[in-house]
């Protein structure tokens, strides 16, 4: 088990660059435009969320690019998720981490005051 403290990360600049990130957990901006930041960080930390709690990739190989990834393919597969599917505050989290336009997408900041987080 690898742990990673957070709290010692530092925030960069979004930054163009070829290759970057994670086979699997890479955003649509990073597929698309090569783009790292915050933003695509979220969208990795949502993909890394869905396969703890599905106990199975988001990106399978019908879903080849988070491009072509759409919300409802997800909300499909949620549905058979317990977690998913009783609790509409873990759902809504889990949309707003894997937000297509990383413009829309939720914040850090934001993330950890999601009624999910909050109970609220």
């Amino acid at each position: 088990m690898i742990l990673i403290d957070l709290g010692q990360a530092l925030q960069l600049p979004c930054i163009a660059r070829k290759g970057g990130g994670t086979k699997g957990y890479r955003a649509p901006e990073v597929l698309q435009y090569g783009l790292l930041g915050q933003a695509a960080d979220i969208w990795a930390a949502g993909a890394t969320w869905f396969e703890l709690v599905c106990e199975q990739k988001l990106l399978t190989s019908e879903h080849c690019c988070a491009t072509a990834l759409l919300w409802s393919n997800v909300e499909q597969r949620c549905s058979q998720i317990e977690l998913f599917s009783r609790d509409t505050y873990a759902k809504d989290l889990l949309k707003c981490l894997l937000e297509n336009d990383s413009h829309k997408r939720i914040s850090a900041t934001k993330a950890l005051d999601h009624a999910y987080f909050t109970c609220q």
